[in-house]
């Protein structure tokens, strides 16, 4: 796929979803390939606030609890990409249809790429521009859910595809959220 063909997507039902679906390649190395890399982000953000901003969020929490809340949140974000894949599954064959777990792996490791490249948000000390980041990351997300379940997954648009869009998108902000307090927590409580 062509990376110029991703921005389109956000905006649209046909554009770069079924060159994408075409193109990708096995589960395995969409996960290798996309999901781990990218995953690797915020962990690596999370690092360098611990190594150049850490006063400016708290200045009690001491660096090597940045550490810990970065090998946590890596870990959590490589789970969530797979069950978010099996949870949509579950809820497309439970509202509409039978659908392959590839095309839902493939719309669970696309959607969360706004919300990784966000993290490139903790390069500049700002706590309200890390969140304003952040806040859109996830509307980037829940675009490319809307316009993926039906391009990759076969829902007819109207009522359908909304429930199932719905039901994915506030699964998702809850895993968003709770990954999002893995950080916040420690933070508070320092």
């Amino acid at each position: 796929m062509k990376i110029s063909a991703y921005p389109k997507m956000f905006l649209s039902y046909d554009a770069g979803w079924q060159e994408f679906q075409q193109a990708a390649p096995s589960i395995i190395k969409v996960y290798l390939l996309l999901v781990v890399p990218l995953s690797l982000l915020p962990a690596l953000m999370i690092a360098f606030v611990a190594s150049d901003n850490a006063a400016y969020y708290s200045a009690t929490l001491p660096a090597s609890h940045y550490g810990e809340i970065a090998g946590l949140f890596l870990v959590t974000e490589l789970l969530s990409v797979p069950v978010m894949a099996m949870t949509i599954r579950s809820v497309v064959t439970l509202k509409v249809r039978q659908v392959n777990f590839r095309q839902c792996f493939l719309l669970a490791a696309l959607a969360p790429i706004p919300m990784w490249l966000s993290s490139l948000s903790l390069l500049v000390p700002h706590v309200g521009f890390s969140l304003a980041c952040g806040f859109m990351g996830l509307l980037a997300s829940g675009a490319l859910l809307v316009h993926g379940i039906p391009a990759l997954l076969g829902v007819e648009r109207g009522i359908d595809a909304e429930d199932v869009t719905y039901v994915v998108l506030s699964l998702g902000a809850i895993m968003w959220a709770l990954m999002t307090a893995l950080i916040i927590v420690p933070l508070l409580g320092s």
